[in-house]
């Protein structure tokens, strides 16, 4: 059975880092006081949101970030309005909220409903950028690990192809799990894009502890030439373009 997720970006400026994690956490505890479990926080707007947190992540540093929003005015001309003069320090958040019901999919009264709550527009007013995009979980045929998250360290990588390079990408990765997890490398899962940009993946990974975002592709060096051959090399040959970006747990992850 298809397996869908919402996949959830956040900036937040370091200054509002605080408050967000704080009224984050009172968001989900609110959930279990109400009796319902704390990674399922919507069910306090109607019990048949069963939308549960099974990822939230954050770059472990702040970094420098220019946002703006830009329309098509009436008149035809082209409007550009810079609402953060200059830079500012930020944090990224990453949220994966699983949706256990396809009813769950009509994620407009999802957000409807949340809009006319307090706390969720508390929470909203401490974030200068959001974007969500519905994915799809990539079940490969050697299987994936139960995802969690644990505690340590952890990459997204968000990768783009053509349309036909999307299948021969999903058809080789599975085969080099076992490769990876030698080096200490392990898939929390694979999420190709349903909405936003097509033929993307988002793969999240548990990463060593020395991981410098530069070193995961090393783990083919020492492989027997057929199967680099064979395999890997059109693997490699395909992820060269990726976002990649380091990340620790959320103080809130339930």
């Amino acid at each position: 059975m298809a397996e869908y997720f919402l996949h959830v970006e956040l900036i937040v400026p370091q200054a509002n880092v605080a408050t967000f994690e704080a009224k984050v956490k009172e968001f989900l505890d609110r959930g279990k006081t109400a009796g319902f479990e704390r990674s399922k926080p919507f069910k306090f707007f109607d019990p048949s949101f069963d939308i549960e947190l099974v990822m939230a992540l954050k770059t472990p540093d702040a970094f420098q970030f220019s946002g703006y929003e830009s329309f098509q005015s009436v008149k035809g001309q082209f409007e550009m309005f810079d609402h953060r003069k200059g830079m500012e320090s930020v944090f990224r958040y990453v949220h994966l909220w699983r949706l256990n019901s396809l009813s769950q999919l009509d994620i407009a009264r999802v957000m409807t409903r949340s809009a006319d709550d307090v706390l969720y527009a508390e929470i909203d007013s401490q974030v200068v950028r959001e974007t969500q995009n519905l994915v799809l979980r990539v079940q490969f045929l050697s299987g994936q690990p139960t995802m969690d998250a644990g505690k340590g360290r952890f990459v997204r990588a968000v990768r783009h192809f053509r349309s036909s390079d999307l299948g021969k990408y999903l058809f080789k990765v599975g085969m080099l799990f076992p490769l990876l997890a030698k080096k200490h490398y392990r898939t929390l899962g694979h999420f190709q894009n349903v909405t936003s940009e097509l033929n993307t993946v988002t793969e999240f990974w548990q990463v060593p502890d020395d991981e410098k975002l530069g070193t995961m592709l090393q783990v083919f060096n020492d492989v027997a030439p057929k199967f680099k051959e064979q395999v890997v090399s059109d693997y490699l040959n395909l992820v060269q373009a990726e976002v990649r970006e380091l990340y620790v747990p959320t103080p809130y992850f339930p």
